[in-house]
C-alpha cells in the first residue's frame, strides 16, 4: 500500500458498466493437486473453485470505472503513465489533471475532466471459476465481472486487475472515498449471468491502515507494541451482505470438513492466531445498512483494518497467509500456526518501522513457544523459498489481516462496499489504498466417486429331477 499523490476535483456521476464476451485462460493454482479430484482418481471435487492465478491474462478486460488497468490484457498497456505537466509520471499534484490528446486518465492522475464511454467501464477476469459437480465430469468455466455501482475514483488505476500468476487481484481506491462494487459471475465468453449452485468462500486480504492518527484516532497515540490504530489515516473498511458465515484466523468455519478449515488457525493454545488488534469485525444491524434492496441486514458484515501496514506486508501467495500449505516445488520451510507463537532465535521480533514509526518490537526467550513467544514468530528465511520482503519479518505483519465470507448456494452476484479514510491534512493530497481479494482456490468438498452399479442378478437355476426317481414309461398305444 505505497502512497501516491493525485488531485480530486468535481466527481462525475456513477457509471453504467456493460459486459464483453471473453475466452478463458488455463489456470495455474498453487492448490491444483492438493485436493483429490484434481489429480487423484479416488474422489471428485464438488463446488466452485475460485482461482485467480494464471499465466494468461490476455483476455481480461481491465477498465474498471473507465480507468485503464495496469497489467497486460485488454487495454492494460494503455495505463502506462503518460507525460504530463503536473508530475511527469502520471501522478497529478495540481488542481486540474491535464489530459493530452488520446491519453487515458488514471495511473495515479485523478482527473476531474473525465469523459469515459459509459459502456466501457468494468473489469472482467476471465476463466477464474471452475464449477465441479462431484461426478468427475469436466468443470463449467465462469468469469468474474466487477463493476462500480457508485462513484469510483482510483488512486492508481495501474494497480487494478491481476498480474500474470498473481493470486490476489486488486482494486485501487483514492483516499476519503467510498464505492460499492458488484461482483457478478457470467458464463465464460458471454455476458450471461451464471448462478452458483454451491456455497463458496470469498476472502479480502491485507486489511490495514496508514499511520496511526486521524480525527477519530485513539488519544494518546500508541508508542510501543502491542497497539492498534482504530480511526487511523488511510484505514481500509469493507462491507458486504447476503453471507451465510464469516471466518478468519481465530474463528474457523462452522463445518470443519470444509477443505479450507485445514488452513485456518484456532483461537486458543500454542497454535492460536487471532485478529484482535488487527481487524474490527461487526455483523448484523451494526454492520448495516444493507447494500442491495431485499438483503437481510442480519447477513451483513463490516471489517475495518486497525493495524498499520505497508506495501511490503502484502501477501502474494496463499502459503503466506494459510499455514500448513506449501507447494513443494516452491517452499522448503512451510509455516505452521505454531510458528506464529514461536520466539525467533535472536529473541527479538519486529522493530520500529513506517508508516507511523511506532516501535513494533517483541522481546522474548529464544525458541519459546507460547508465553513470551506469542505473536513473535517470523517468516522463514529467503533460502526457504519466501519472498525477501517477508523473509525473517514477523508473521503478525501479514497473517492476521484477512477475513473470508461464505456466500450461499444460489448466488449469481454479490456487492461489496470499500472505504478508504482520509489522509493527514498536512500530507500531499490523493493518497489511497489497494484492496486485495480472492477465493481460496479450493472447493468446499471432495467427495467419493459414485458407487459402482450392483452386479446383474443371475437367472434362477433349472429344476433338477427328484432324487432316486426312474424315468416315466412311454404312453400305451391306443387300442385297435
Amino acid at each position: 500500500d505505497t502512497s501516491r499523490a493525485g488531485c480530486l476535483d468535481i466527481m462525475p456521476p456513477p457509471r453504467l458498466l456493460l459486459l464483453l464476451a471473453l475466452t478463458p485462460p488455463s489456470l495455474a493454482s498453487e492448490f491444483a493437486d492438493l485436493c483429490p479430484g484434481l489429480g487423484f482418481p479416488e474422489s471428485n471435487l464438488q463446488g466452485l473453485v475460485l482461482d485467480f492465478a494464471t499465466d494468461d491474462i490476455d483476455d481480461d478486460y481491465n477498465k474498471l470505472g473507465g480507468f485503464p488497468g495496469g497489467f497486460t490484457g485488454a487495454h492494460g498497456a494503455a495505463a502506462d503513465c503518460f507525460t504530463n505537466t503536473c508530475g511527469g509520471t502520471g501522478m497529478c499534484y495540481g488542481e486540474v489533471c491535464p489530459k493530452p490528446a488520446g491519453a487515458p486518465c488514471g495511473c495515479g492522475c485523478q482527473c476531474s475532466n473525465v469523459d469515459f464511454d459509459p459502456a466501457d467501464q468494468y473489469m472482467q477476469l476471465v476463466g477464474v471459476g471452475r464449477i465441479f459437480d462431484g461426478t468427475g465430469n469436466p468443470p463449467t468455466i465462469v468469469d468474474l465481472k466487477v463493476t462500480n455501482t457508485s462513484f469510483y475514483m482510483p488512486w492508481d488505476s495501474h494497480q487494478n486487475g491481476r498480474a500474470v500468476d498473481a493470486v490476489f487481484p486488486q482494486i485501487s481506491m483514492a483516499s476519503e472515498t467510498t464505492t460499492t462494487f458488484q461482483y457478478e459471475f457470467v458464463a465464460t465468453g458471454t455476458d450471461t449471468p451464471f448462478t452458483i449452485d454451491y456455497d463458496f468462500d470469498f476472502c479480502f486480504f491485507d486489511m490495514d491502515t496508514g499511520p496511526c492518527g486521524g480525527a477519530d484516532a485513539v488519544d494518546p497515540l500508541p508508542t510501543t507494541y502491542p497497539f492498534s490504530c482504530p480511526g487511523a489515516y488511510l484505514s481500509e473498511t469493507l462491507r458486504t451482505c447476503g453471507i451465510s458465515e464469516h471466518f478468519m484466523h481465530g474463528q474457523p468455519k462452522a463445518d470443519p470438513s470444509d477443505l479450507i478449515s485445514d488452513y485456518i488457525c484456532p483461537s486458543t493454545g500454542n497454535d492460536a492466531v487471532t485478529t484482535t488488534g488487527y481487524l474490527e469485525v461487526t455483523t448484523g444491524a451494526a454492520a448495516g445498512p444493507v447494500l442491495v434492496s431485499g438483503d437481510d441486514v442480519d447477513t451483513c458484515i463490516k471489517v475495518v483494518g486497525i493495524q498499520e501496514g505497508r506495501g511490503s506486508d502484502n501477501p502474494h501467495a496463499f502459503y503466506e497467509v494459510f499455514p500448513g500449505f506449501a507447494p513443494t516445488d516452491t517452499i522448503t520451510e512451510p509455516i505452521s500456526c505454531q510458528d506464529y507463537n514461536t520466539c525467533p532465535g535472536t529473541g527479538t521480533s519486529g522493530g520500529r518501522r513506517p508508516p507511523g514509526n511506532i516501535d513494533n518490537t517483541i522481546t522474548c526467550t529464544p525458541g519459546e513457544i507460547g508465553g513470551s513467544g506469542v505473536a513473535a514468530g517470523i517468516y522463514p528465511p529467503e533460502s526457504g523459498g519466501f519472498r525477501v520482503q517477508l523473509a525473517d519479518n514477523p508473521l503478525r505483519y501479514t497473517l492476521p489481516k484477512f477475513a473470508c465470507v461464505t456466500y450461499p448456494a444460489g448466488t449469481s452476484s454479490f456487492t461489496v462496499e470499500y472505504t478508504v479514510s482520509p489522509n493527514a491534512a498536512d500530507a500531499e493530497p490523493g493518497y489511497g489504498r489497494a484492496f486485495l481479494f480472492a477465493g481460496t482456490a479450493l472447493p468446499e468438498l471432495c467427495i467419493g466417486p459414485p458407487p459402482s452399479p450392483p452386479p446383474p442378478t443371475p437367472p434362477p437355476p433349472s429344476s433338477p429331477p427328484p432324487p432316486n426317481s426312474e424315468p416315466m414309461p412311454p404312453p400305451s398305444p391306443p387300442p385297435p
